[in-house]
């Protein structure tokens, strides 16, 4: 008994230890990384929670028996704490969730109630289903840690906290994961700890509390009936801030928002719908497409590369760069000589398939639920309308991604979206920059597909190379930034814009030397997540500061559209529009015939050349907040709504596939 008593000192004493040693070295490392990577960042505050950190633990790692009697009264008295304790795990849990990846300064503790008592339904299904009330503790607070380092980790991927599709997308993410350097924040890594070495701790009251089934339910009861007020007011009631959702799990907090965002999932009818309405909106576009002051001449290939990550970070303000180096100076000419501007994309940081849905249906991801990914949930209704005018007019279209082709259920989508074919996985040899496939291959098999096709060809590219992130070891930067802070993304970002530059110069002379007439269309997707105080240095203030104009920048790509067959005085037009009208617009500078749908977009583009994150820009340049728009403009809008919820009816796509034959 003695010794079997000894052993147990002697583990608590190493594993008291070990912690603590973890705990220095953790921290010492932690220190070091937040220094490089934080401006602002708080030593006195990093100590003090060091040392509080230590002292929970010791507290933790008291020995808990004693040979005398007045130690064991202690120890029940402990064991007492540990066990009542369970009753708590959610409100712990609450409270632990918002301290790592909330923001107390801006919740709203009225929604207190409310997340709660989510935390506590979860308790409570899982200890109807074990019967045991320490499993189920276990459980949820692993779902818990599940959902924490789900929420750590996308935004610093991504930019955008966690959405409900995310748990949809764990293929897609997987396969790109490995470009990311994964940090563990110090926070979390100690709760962590906490929390497992507190479950430790609560084993030995486990058979108490197995005995206990009535005053658990009785307990649950109680809270569930005290924090329903005004629960289903308040959900009705609930409005999601479509732009900056992460302001969401600020204010509401993190199990109300989740909630509220699976409930937002399906997209609603329009209110003032019917089919009737969609179709005399569709028909009475008087739009006349302008063409080519030059030529009418439809292009055998037409070439559209969605670049990946793609951005003109000078848009946003100066850049300093050392020996004064420009990073695209050969698609700077590109664009300065030929018909060009920005797209306002859908998107920031990834989740290029939005990108990609905006251009080829034409529907805007504004109607839609934040974080709604189409190609995940709305596969079967997916069809596009510039595909499906090509076709028409003889083009055979393909799709190319030299990437993962199953990612975004691409190799799905795809087909629905009327593609012919689609390129993509294997290749051979692949030349890799970082971890992904160089975008000379893509170009490359672009440059053999033209030269085997008889006949127009329809080509559509997705890169990969500039994809995120922008930490990997072993890539040389060719650009080095001047400032006081290191900015080791932006520099491996913008060094990696400099190689998409040559690549473009190379693909561009290579399809000068080909006889046929083409056009290429070039844009970026999305900006890169790189440094946030990056952006807030070039821009000169952060995003809580940004106007509607301003905040607008951090969703613009630039384009081009190049054309080896036409003259110099048709070139050079300048246009700023959104990322749904692109593809009707490419249609229109292809001099290829435009009606319906395709048509009513050049129409609305006309009056509201770009539907962005924040608001809209007018014809005459205005820009409006979406609470702050005229009557006419939101009539137009909500117009449009009803129209492309239309084109995702069972009769709309059925009225493309009759038009095709």
């Amino acid at each position: 008994m003695q010794n079997e008593k000894n052993k147990k000192e002697k583990f608590y004493s190493f594993s008291s230890l070990a912690i603590s040693i973890m705990l220095i070295i953790s921290h010492a490392w932690y220190l070091n990384y937040q220094k490089n990577n934080i401006m602002d960042f708080n030593y006195k505050f990093a100590i003090i929670r060091f040392l509080t950190t230590i002292i929970i633990f010791s507290f933790l790692f008291v020995k808990c028996k004693k040979n005398n009697a007045d130690s064991s009264k202690k120890t029940i008295y402990f064991e007492k704490i540990l066990e009542y304790s369970l009753y708590f795990i959610p409100i712990i849990l609450f409270f632990g969730i918002e301290f790592l990846v909330g923001n107390f300064k801006y919740f709203d503790w009225s929604n207190l109630a409310l997340n709660i008592i989510i935390y506590y339904a979860i308790y409570l299904i899982l200890y109807l289903i074990l019967n045991d009330l320490h499993l189920s503790a276990y459980i949820l607070s692993i779902l818990g840690m599940i959902l924490i380092l789900a929420q750590y980790f996308i935004l610093r991927f991504r930019g955008t906290p966690l959405l409900p599709l995310d748990f949809l997308m764990v293929n897609t993410a997987a396969t790109v994961a490995s470009s990311y350097k994964l940090y563990i924040d110090y926070s979390i890594f100690v709760i962590f700890l906490l929390l497992i070495l507190y479950l430790y701790k609560t084993r030995i009251v486990k058979k108490n509390i197995k005995q206990k089934k009535n005053k658990f339910i009785l307990f649950i009861v109680v809270v569930f009936f005290c924090s329903f007020i005004n629960i289903k007011s308040k959900i009705n009631f609930f409005e999601l801030n479509l732009f900056e959702t992460i302001n969401n799990y600020y204010k509401y907090g993190f199990a109300l928002t989740l909630v509220n965002e699976f409930k937002n999932l399906k997209i609603k009818m329009p209110i003032g719908y019917s089919d009737k309405i969609a179709k005399e909106s569709l028909n009475k576009s008087q739009y006349i497409v302008e063409g080519s002051k030059e030529s009418e001449i439809q292009p055998e290939n037409i070439i559209v590369i969605m670049s990946e990550a793609f951005a003109d970070l000078e848009n946003l303000g100066n850049i300093s760069i050392k020996d004064g180096i420009k990073s695209t100076p050969f698609i700077k000419s590109l664009i300065e000589n030929n018909t060009s501007g920005y797209v306002s994309v859908p998107t920031y940081g990834g989740v290029t398939a939005n990108s990609e849905y905006e251009f080829l249906t034409g529907n805007s991801l504004h109607f839609f639920p934040p974080g709604y990914v189409p190609y995940q949930l709305n596969t079967h209704k997916i069809k596009s309308n510039i595909i499906n005018t090509l076709k028409m007019y003889g083009y055979h279209c393909c799709a190319m991604h030299t990437y993962i082709g199953k990612n975004y259920n691409r190799n799905v989508v795809y087909p629905q979206l009327g593609f012919d074919e689609y390129i993509t996985d294997n290749y051979g040899d692949v030349e890799f920059i970082r971890t992904f496939p160089s975008d000379v291959l893509s170009y490359n098999i672009l440059i053999d597909k033209i030269k085997q096709t008889d006949g127009k060809l329809f080509s559509f590219l997705i890169t990969i190379q500039n994809h995120g992130g922008y930490a990997i070891d072993g890539y040389d930067n060719e650009v080095n930034l001047c400032y006081e802070q290191s900015y080791p993304q932006a520099e491996q970002y913008l060094s990696l814009l400099q190689l998409t530059d040559r690549q473009i110069k190379d693909f561009i002379e290579q399809l000068s030397k080909i006889d046929e007439n083409t056009m290429v269309v070039f844009f970026g997707d999305h900006l890169p997540l790189i440094e946030e105080s990056f952006y807030n240095t070039i821009m000169g203030k952060d995003r809580g500061s940004l106007s509607t104009f301003e905040y607008q920048k951090l969703y613009e790509t630039p384009f081009f559209i190049w054309k080896n067959y036409e003259n110099e005085g048709a070139k050079n037009k300048k246009k700023n529009l959104s990322l749904n009208y692109f593809g009707p617009y490419v249609l229109s500078e292809a001099n290829i015939p435009v009606d319906g749908y395709n048509k009513y977009l050049l129409d609305l583009m006309s009056k509201i050349p770009i539907i962005g994150q924040g608001g809209i820009q007018t014809s005459n340049g205005d820009w409006f907040n979406y609470e702050d728009i005229q009557e006419n403009e939101k009539q137009l809008l909500d117009q449009y709504e009803i129209v492309q919820y239309y084109t995702q009816t069972k009769e709309y796509r059925n009225s493309l596939l009759q038009n095709q034959k």
